[in-house]
């Protein structure tokens, strides 16, 4: 999160940790679409001030100011959504969930998202589906988040029926019967459509198997169809295929602009494989921030993952002799270094370097005039 003063004074950054360094399993269930959705749930946020350097002195009284109002306004949400309001307890709930303004803290999370649910708020009944799904503040319950999922989606949250249709297969039958009793009709066509996929999935798995390299080598050839295998191991927490299912993403988006859902989940694969430390996907990530592809451009946020990526490569090792010997046979399967450096090739690790360096160039000239 970035808060400018008109002088450009200060900026609040966050930081990300993902839970003791393990990312939630339950991918699918963390679509973390729109900007600000996204910008709320960027997992547990741990906030400082930065001032500038040409700057420091005779300031601290400016930067004691922003503090106390970053405190009148959580002031005044508590205060409304203890008032009863139902907008302010959404997202009152999601400042507990980050860890914004407030220590971190699970239960109390749910509890407000929970009192907007229940008051009939689409956008609380979503995040309650979402908090059920993965066991925050509450233990998992795959029932409780298909129905809050299924009660916003009959309100219109589009997010809402995407995630409805992820949890439905996961249902036994005695909880789908459960939720029609509470429900009444519950459209179960997508379980068929969930059956096909699983039988193509399972067809080219077979072909080509599940190895993340041979699967990479034949979307190289344009074997397009193993993005659906990829997607599974992507939704496992392979880092590499979370990454390579982004890019796959953002080239769609590029040529269809006009459906926001790909952008928003290119963004959304770059942010799981960034969390866990892949440089190509930091790099992938701070350049989504830099051009707006998923979320609100933010050159200090693509400035901090440009730096998260620069900062990773510079801990790698030189590789080793069987390393250098896989490094220039892979080399073969693409003709552009660069888009195989965005797709995490460790043979084009210097070409990402090179993408890091420009792209951290470009982020400090836009902050300079933000």
């Amino acid at each position: 999160m970035q808060i400018m003063g008109q002088l450009g004074i200060f900026v609040i950054w966050a930081s990300l940790d993902c839970r003791g360094g393990a990312c939630p399993l339950l991918l699918d269930y963390r679509i973390e679409t729109g900007a600000r959705e996204l910008s709320k749930t960027l997992a547990k946020e741990q906030k400082r001030f930065r001032l500038t350097e040409n700057v420091l002195g005779g300031l601290a009284g400016l930067v004691m100011m922003a503090a106390g109002a970053l405190a009148d306004d959580l002031a005044g949400l508590i205060e409304r959504a203890e008032g009863g309001d139902a907008a302010a307890q959404v997202e009152l709930g999601l400042v507990y969930e980050a860890g914004e303004q407030v220590q971190q803290d699970d239960k109390s999370a749910f509890m407000w998202i929970e009192r907007a649910a229940k008051a009939g708020n689409a956008e609380g009944q979503f995040y309650l589906g979402w908090l059920y799904a993965n066991g925050y503040g509450v233990e998992t319950d795959k029932l409780n988040a298909f129905l809050w999922f299924e009660r916003a989606a009959r309100q219109g949250h589009v997010d809402a029926k995407d995630q409805r249709k992820l949890v439905l297969p996961d249902l036994t039958p005695a909880q789908l019967s459960e939720a029609r009793a509470l429900l009444g009709n519950v459209d179960t066509s997508d379980l068929d459509r969930k059956k096909a996929e699983e039988e193509e999935i399972a067809k080219v798995g077979a072909e080509i198997g599940w190895d993340y390299a041979d699967l990479r080598r034949a979307y190289n050839q344009r074997r397009y169809d193993v993005v659906p295998v990829l997607t599974r191991l992507a939704r496992n927490g392979v880092g590499e295929a979370q990454n390579l299912v982004g890019y796959h993403l953002k080239r769609l988006a590029q040529v269809n602009p006009e459906d926001e859902t790909l952008s928003r989940e290119a963004f959304r694969w770059f942010l799981e494989a960034a969390r866990q430390g892949y440089p190509a996907a930091q790099y992938n990530l701070g350049l989504c921030y830099l051009e707006g592809v998923g979320i609100d451009r933010n050159a200090a946020n693509a400035n901090r993952w440009f730096t998260m990526a620069r900062n990773n490569l510079a801990r790698e090792k030189l590789p080793s002799y069987q390393e250098a010997t896989e490094e220039f046979r892979e080399a073969s399967e693409y003709a552009d270094r660069y888009k195989a450096a965005m797709q995490g090739y460790a043979s084009a690790s210097r070409e990402l370097r090179e993408l890091v360096e420009l792209g951290l160039q470009e982020s400090k000239a836009r902050r300079s005039i933000e």
